[in-house]
C-alpha cells in the first residue's frame, strides 16, 4: 500500500545508510550501515564535484573532480582516472573508493566521461565511434589542460591511470601525448587492438560489427591503418615516462605477451617500467590480497614521481603477495608467438568402454577455500554408442557432465548442467555446435581435437602412451568459446592408489597455468587421479581421486 519504505541514503563523502520510513507516522528509523568501517572515517573523505570543459572539437565533456581535503586547491599533483568500457559505462557522482584513495594520498582526481560514455544521449554515445586514440583521447587531454589553465593542476605532476579501456587510454596518453603526463598506471589495458579483436569469443560474434564500428574493420585497408594508428603497442618507442604495468596472466582479452612486449621495449630504452603479474587473475584483479598488493605498489609508484603520500607499512601477507607479483624486468623476454599446428589426425585409439559405476572424491581449492565434493561415474551402452555420465555433488550443488562416444571413442555429444544452466554440444568432423539457453553457435577446429570432461581420461588412455610421448591437438574452451591448442606429454610413472600409473600432462599452449594432469592406470586404462587448474576461476584447482 506504499505506506512503508526502505530508504537508502548516500553521497560522495558519506557512507550509505538504510532507513525504515512510515508515511503515516512520519517515523524514520535507521536500520543499518552497509559499510560501518567507512562510516567511522567520513571526516577524511573528499568531496566530488561535477565539472565541464570543451574538447578539441568543441564538444562539451562532463567529468568529476575530487580534490584532497586540507590542501590549498592550487598547483596540485593530478591523477586522471579513466573508466573502462568504453562504450556505455560512465563514472557517476557519489562515493568512489579509487578516487577517495587517491585524494587521501594528496592528489586531485579527474574522472572524465569522454565521448562514448553512457548516460548523455545517443549522439554522445556514438560520437566515440572510430575515435580510439583520437577525439576520445582528446577528451581526456583537454580535461587535463583545463585544470592546468585554471591553476588547479601542476603541469609537471600529472599521472594517468585506469583499467581495461582506462588502461588503453593510459598507454595511449603516454604514447600519443608523451609530454603531458609524468607517469602512468596501466591496469590490464589493451595495447594492440588487433589482438583485442581476435580475442572476441564466438558468443560475441553477433556484436562483431558493433565492435568494428567502434575501432575499425581489420578486414579493410582503411580499418587496418586506423587500428594500427590507435594501438599504443606500435608507438611504444614514443613512451618515455615511467609506467607501471599491472597484468593478469589469465586475461582472455589482453594477452600477457602484450605487457611483456611493452616492458621489454621500455626497459631496453633505459626507461622506468615496473611490472606486476598475477598468475591467478584475468581481466582485472578480483582477489582482495592481490588488490591490496596492487594499490600498495600503485601509491608507492605515484608518490615517487608526483610526490604524494604513501603508506610504507603493510600487513605481512600483503607484502609477501606483492613480492610474488613483482616481476624482475631484467628477466622479461618477448618472442613473437610461433605458429603451432594441431596434429592432422589422431592415432587409432586402443581402448574400450564397459558398463560400470565408479566413485571418486572431488576437492576444489579456490581462493584459500577447500570445497570437498563426491562424484560418481556411470558408464552405460546406448545402442551402438556409449554414455559416460559424471554427477558431482556437494556445497556447490549438483553438477552433471554427460558425454556420448562411438564404440571407437569418438565424441558425439556432451551435455553439462550446473547452477540451472544447461549447455548442449554436438560434434562433427571439424566443428562443435553449441546450444546455450537457445543461443546457438559453432566452434571450428583446424585439426585433430578431443573434448575434455566426462570420459576424457578413457580417451587419453587409448593413445599410444609411453615416456616422452607428445601430441598436439585442440580442445574446446567453453570460457572463450574458441578452440585452444594443447600439448600432451607423458612425464613418466608415479604411484597412485598403490598402482603404477603413467603421469600425463595436458597444457594449453597460450597459458601454461591452464593444465590437466592424469595418472592413467595402464591396466584399467582409466585415471586413478586427475588434477585440473582452471584459470577462469582464479586458478582454482580441482582434484578427482578414484575410491
Amino acid at each position: 500500500d506504499y505506506k512503508k519504505f526502505l530508504i537508502s541514503t548516500w553521497g560522495d563523502k558519506y557512507a550509505a545508510e538504510a532507513y525504515f520510513f512510515d508515511t503515516e507516522t512520519k517515523e524514520l528509523i535507521l536500520q543499518y550501515v552497509p559499510r560501518p568501517a567507512l562510516k567511522k572515517v567520513e571526516q577524511y573523505l573528499a568531496p566530488m564535484k561535477s565539472i565541464r570543459y570543451k574538447s578539441s572539437d568543441g564538444l562539451e565533456i562532463p567529468a568529476y573532480l575530487t580534490l584532497p581535503i586540507g590542501k590549498d586547491n592550487k598547483n596540485l599533483p593530478l591523477v586522471v582516472l579513466v573508466h573502462g568500457g568504453p562504450k556505455g559505462p560512465r563514472d557517476t557522482w557519489g562515493y568512489d573508493s579509487e578516487a577517495q584513495f587517491l585524494a587521501n594520498r594528496g592528489y586531485a582526481v579527474l574522472q572524465p566521461n569522454f565521448r562514448a560514455s553512457g548516460g548523455y544521449g545517443k549522439k554522445f554515445l556514438n560520437a566515440g565511434d572510430l575515435q580510439w586514440g583520437k577525439l576520445m583521447q582528446d577528451d581526456i587531454t583537454f580535461g587535463v589542460n583545463d585544470l592546468i589553465e585554471k591553476g588547479i593542476a601542476n603541469k609537471d605532476k600529472v599521472a594517468i591511470m585506469g583499467g581495461s579501456y582506462g588502461g588503453y587510454a593510459t598507454l595511449a596518453g603516454l604514447a600519443f601525448t608523451p609530454n603531458l603526463y609524468a607517469c602512468g598506471v596501466d591496469i590490464v589495458g589493451p595495447s594492440n587492438i588487433f589482438t583485442l579483436l581476435e580475442s572476441v569469443p564466438a558468443y560475441w560474434e553477433s556484436g562483431r560489427a558493433y565492435l568494428y564500428g567502434m575501432v575499425g574493420d581489420p578486414n579493410t585497408e582503411e580499418g587496418k591503418k586506423r587500428i594500427r594508428e590507435a594501438s599504443p603497442l606500435f608507438s611504444a618507442d614514443k613512451i618515455v615516462k615511467p609506467l607501471l604495468i599491472i597484468q593478469g596472466a589469465n586475461d582472455p582479452r589482453v594477452k600477457k605477451a602484450e605487457a611483456d612486449q611493452i616492458t621489454v621495449a621500455l626497459r631496453d630504452k633505459g626507461k622506468q617500467v615496473s611490472y606486476l603479474l598475477a598468475d591467478d587473475e584475468g581481466h582485472g584483479f578480483r582477489k582482495p590480497i592481490n588488490s591490496m598488493a596492487m594499490y600498495a605498489e600503485t601509491e608507492k609508484f605515484l608518490a615517487g614521481i608526483l610526490g604524494g603520500r604513501y603508506q610504507q607499512e603493510m600487513p605481512e601477507n600483503v607484502a609477501k603477495r606483492l613480492k610474488e607479483l613483482t616481476v624482475d624486468i631484467s628477466k622479461v623476454t618477448y618472442e613473437p608467438a610461433k605458429s603451432v599446428k594441431s596434429t592432422a589426425a589422431l592415432p587409432k585409439l586402443s581402448n574400450s568402454l564397459k558398463a560400470q559405476t565408479l566413485n571418486y572424491n572431488l576437492v576444489i581449492e579456490v581462493q584459500g577455500q577447500t570445497i570437498p565434493m563426491s562424484m560418481s561415474r556411470t558408464i552405460s551402452q546406448n545402442g551402438t554408442n556409449w554414455t559416460v555420465k559424471d554427477i558431482a555433488s556437494g556445497a556447490m550443488g549438483e553438477m552433471v557432465d554427460e558425454a556420448e562416444f562411438t564404440n571407437d571413442l569418438v565424441i558425439v555429444s556432451r551435455k553439462m548442467q550446473q547452477m540451472g544452466q544447461n549447455i548442449i554440444t554436438s560434434f562433427s568432423k571439424d566443428k562443435m555446435s553449441i546450444d546455450m539457453k537457445g543461443n546457438k553457435t559453432e566452434m571450428p577446429f583446424s585439426g585433430a581435437y578431443l573434448c575434455d570432461g566426462a570420459g576424457f581420461d578413457s580417451v587419453i588412455a587409448g593413445l599410444p602412451l609411453q615416456k616422452d610421448y607428445q601430441l598436439i591437438f585442440e580442445v574446446p574452451d567453453m570460457t572463450t568459446m574458441k578452440a585452444k591448442m594443447v600439448t600432451l606429454k607423458v612425464l613418466g610413472n608415479e604411484m597412485v592408489n598403490a598402482k603404477d600409473c603413467l603421469k600425463v600432462e595436458i597444457k594449453a599452449n597460450e597459458n601454461t597455468n591452464d593444465n590437466i594432469i592424469f595418472w592413467i592406470n595402464p591396466t584399467t586404462k582409466m585415471a586413478e587421479k586427475m588434477t585440473q587448474v582452471i584459470p577462469a576461476m582464479a586458478n582454482a584447482k580441482m582434484t578427482v581421486t578414484r575410491i
